[in-house]
């Protein structure tokens, strides 16, 4: 029988968005949602292994998928028990994924996010990062 390799190719084409704000995880993704007219709802937990603490750190997420079931957006606590998922970024609470968008599309996001209430802080995170980067990885 002849055998076949399924060959996986991790989505990296996505911009990121640094939010800060003093609210939490639930309402930062209701207020989202409103801004953007999108259904972000909660998932799984991004895993993530941490080699200093040698153990994994989970990382709450809200996703928003499209009528394939591909994610588009996703929304991530950058804070769990075990420390952040951007130590750089450590000023940031959240940050939002938004999965294969235009530049032209990412500016009309980071408007409307930047006008909703209880934003204190939203700004596009350039893709020099490649430890997030890398993290990030659907």
């Amino acid at each position: 029988m002849k055998s076949s390799r399924l060959k996986y190719q991790p989505i990296s084409n996505f911009a990121l968005i640094a939010i800060s704000s003093s609210e939490g995880m639930a309402r930062i993704s209701w207020i989202i949602n409103r801004a953007l007219n999108i259904s972000l709802t909660r998932s799984d937990e991004l895993k993530v292994f941490n080699e200093k603490l040698e153990a994994i750190q989970d990382f709450a997420c809200y996703v928003h998928t499209n009528m394939h079931d591909e994610i588009v957006h996703r929304l991530i606590e950058n804070k769990s028990t075990g420390g952040y998922l951007s130590k750089e970024n450590q000023n940031i609470d959240y940050f939002l994924q938004c999965i294969e968008k235009k530049d032209a599309e990412i500016e009309q996001i980071l408007k409307k996010i930047k006008t909703a209430e209880d934003i204190l802080f939203a700004s596009i995170i350039e893709s020099t990062d490649k430890a997030l980067t890398q993290k990030l990885l659907i």
